[in-house]
């Protein structure tokens, strides 16, 4: 083995069924004020939120509740720590999705510094934070954005100049991650569909990224299997706890390893757009995978037909998806493009006109969007293309 590459930290991980029940002995080492952030609907009417708050009370937490229903904005931010700032709070404790797990990233990071976290965020602010943070605990109900092991907390402001952009630093990983597939079963098939699918866009991204190495293509390909065998399982019967077991563990994956690789094209075009529209990241990247995808190996194809790395690895992942055997390349790059519009279409993704998006828009989306780390720069035309192949 001659490459190099280096590894972010992670978290503590506690994964499997049944998890969540020890989260009081999991975060008393870290004192008994916390601040507990979850979403506003679902998960709040779950036996499992009921079992936990008594659990907190049994444990003699001295806790306080704050709601999140929305994508963290600055203004949310500093809402809740300017609420909670100088209330002796020990940890911070976020249970909900994508959204909550960001929200709950930003305010451990911000409850012990004054100022505004508009700030310290990348591209916006002028600051640089100087990553003393509180205790997180990361809790994910949806299998979608592995955020549970990452330092990013993705912010946006959505308007003429809005952006949608990370704060971010090594220390913001949080402590703890408790992964429980239990606290899945409540997400509706169309919950499932689009988290699923933007765990998928993240587990491919990575795979093909420009910063892969032998460590992320181990992991990325091993929840790419898992996306195969259990996300329509999920979808289908959204108690199946093995199913929503193999997807809890490729989201939880899909942020280690984009953590490490960067993220693609799907992931740019879907950060302009949100600077521009309130509309959920997981519903964009559903939206925009099969069709960032095959713009990608249409490009990459008129360079190095299919002899480059990154079209070997996206045919290996057309061959997950195909009962055949011994086909060439070609067939199998071919059958994932297939097999991605096919996902779009039985998980009923809406297209970007559906969700809101206008026409003239487009080009300004386009000119904004940054490839990342995609395995071919797509820039303006390509990306507009894209774009309207969606709308």
């Amino acid at each position: 083995m001659t490459e190099t590459f280096q590894f972010v930290r992670l978290p503590d991980i506690h994964f499997g069924r049944g998890k969540y029940t020890m989260i009081p002995n999991l975060i008393n080492e870290f004192g008994k004020r916390i601040l507990v952030i979850t979403g506003a609907t679902i998960f709040l009417e779950s036996s499992h939120w009921e079992v936990i708050s008594e659990l907190l009370d049994l444990h003699k937490f001295d806790y306080y509740h704050t709601i999140v229903n929305h994508q963290p904005t600055p203004k949310t931010i500093d809402f809740i720590t300017n609420e909670y700032r100088g209330q002796g709070i020990n940890a911070v404790l976020a249970i909900g999705g994508g959204s909550v797990l960001d929200t709950g990233k930003a305010v451990a990071a911000m409850l012990a510094h004054k100022g505004s976290v508009r700030e310290y965020i990348e591209e916006v602010g002028e600051k640089n934070h100087p990553g003393y943070s509180l205790p997180l605990i990361a809790v994910p109900t949806t299998a979608g954005t592995g955020s549970e092991t990452t330092k990013y907390a993705y912010i946006s402001e959505v308007g003429p100049n809005g952006f949608k952009k990370a704060l971010q630093h090594s220390r913001f990983v949080p402590k703890l991650a408790v992964i429980d597939p239990e606290l899945y079963v409540t997400c509706s098939p169309e919950i499932t569909a689009y988290t699923g699918m933007n765990t998928l866009s993240q587990l491919m991204s990575a795979y093909v990224s420009l910063d892969a190495n032998a460590l992320t293509d181990t992991l990325a390909f091993k929840g790419l299997s898992n996306i195969k065998r259990c996300l329509k399982v999920a979808y289908n019967n959204g108690k199946n706890l093995p199913a929503r077991s193999g997807m809890g563990y490729a989201s939880m994956i899909s942020g280690v390893a984009t953590s490490n690789t960067g993220f693609g094209l799907v992931r740019g075009i879907a950060e302009a757009i949100g600077a521009k529209y309130d509309i959920k990241h997981s519903v964009l990247t559903a939206t925009l995978l099969a069709a960032s995808t095959e713009k990608t190996i249409k490009e990459l194809r008129k360079h190095y037909e299919d002899d480059s790395e990154s079209l070997k690895k996206y045919a290996a992942i057309g061959r997950l998806q195909s009962k055949r055997k011994g086909r060439s390349k070609s067939y199998y790059i071919d059958n994932l493009v297939d097999a991605l519009y096919k996902q779009t279409e039985d998980f009923e993704i809406p297209k970007l006109s559906t969700l809101g998006v206008k026409e003239e828009d487009l080009i300004s989306i386009a000119e904004k969007t940054q490839f990342h780390n995609n395995p071919m720069p797509l820039l303006g035309e390509n990306v507009l293309k894209v774009l309207k192949k969606r709308f």
